[in-house]
Formats: structure tokens, sequence, C-alpha cells
């Protein structure tokens, strides 16, 4: 397999992302890849036109797309559906122990192609963080509020991180393969 130009271009409220981001950029580069990391904000056109392949990832706020990730996606929608593209998503929902959670996750991707026209190759949800320690006072009791609902940790004197590792790992590592 020769080694292709992976761009990844992300979008992050309280870091997580960023991390996730992080973890596949190591992976594919480990499998020999040249990888390009990018804000979807800070992103040069020429730098999505160069990359053999591009990942966009970026989170769910209150049932919303970050604006950044849909401007990026809809801006380059023609030429990332043109070559293969994968798409991340992290959100809380995908941590949610609640029946119809499977069914909201997939209506987060779904909207994502309904608003930029984007259609990528590979989407793959994957739950979130509770940041607890960054949040303010009134983000920090809604969240644990909401994620008390859902089966999430309601203790708020420290971070909970529900991301699957593995599962990041297996994305890399399908993205590796194209």
């Amino acid at each position: 397999m020769d080694p292709k130009n992976i761009g990844i271009f992300y979008e992050t409220s309280e870091g997580h992302t960023s991390e996730i981001a992080d973890r596949i950029k190591a992976r594919l580069e480990q499998a020999g890849h040249r990888v390009t990391l990018s804000r979807c904000r800070k992103a040069r056109p020429e730098e999505v036109e160069q990359a053999d392949v591009v990942i966009v990832g970026g989170s769910i706020h209150a049932g919303r797309h970050q604006s950044k990730v849909v401007s990026f996606a809809s801006r380059h929608a023609d030429l990332l559906t043109a070559k293969p593209s994968a798409f991340f998503l992290v959100c809380l929902t995908a941590h949610s122990q609640r029946p119809e959670a499977p069914e909201t996750v997939a209506g987060y991707l779904n909207n994502l192609t309904e608003q930029t026209g984007w259609r990528p190759r590979l989407s793959k949800p994957f739950a979130g963080a509770l940041l607890y320690t960054q949040y303010g006072f009134l983000k920090r009791t809604l969240m644990r509020t909401i994620s008390s609902k859902d089966g999430g940790e309601p203790d708020i004197s420290r971070d909970h991180v529900y991301t699957d590792w593995q599962e990041v790992d297996a994305f890399a590592d399908e993205v590796a393969g194209w």
C-alpha cells in the first residue's frame, strides 16, 4: 500500500474532539501515511485539495453540529464527495443507554449530509466526554442533569471520558486501508 496524504479537519469545543483527531492522526502515521491536522475554521483550500483522503470530525452540542464543521463540509462538499472521505461524530448520545439513542445518533449523521450535500464513504459516531472540571456552574449543573437521565456519571468533581479508544483505532485502521 502506497502512503497517502490524509487531511484531518475538525472542530472542538472543550478539546475532546481534538484528542480523538490526534489519536487518529497518530494511528494513520503508524500505518505509514502523511497526515495534516487542522481546525476546520483554519483550513486552507489547498490542504483539502492536496489530500488523497479527507477525514472531518466534529461534535454535537444541544442537538446541533458545530457551525464551522457544517460550513467546512458545505464549502468543500463536491471535493469531499469526489475523494475518499470519512466523518467522525463525537456526542454523548452515543454513550446513552436509552432505546432511542441509536436512532438519534443516526439522525445526527444523516442531518450533516442533508445540511451540506456531502456523502462520506464512512461515518462513525464516538461517545464523547463529560468534562465537568472545564464547565462553569450552570453548564456543569445542566450536563449533570442531562447525563443522569442517560445513565451517565453524576460525579461532577472530575471528568468522565466515554470514548471507546479501540473504536477510534478501528476507524483509523479502516481509513488507513483505503
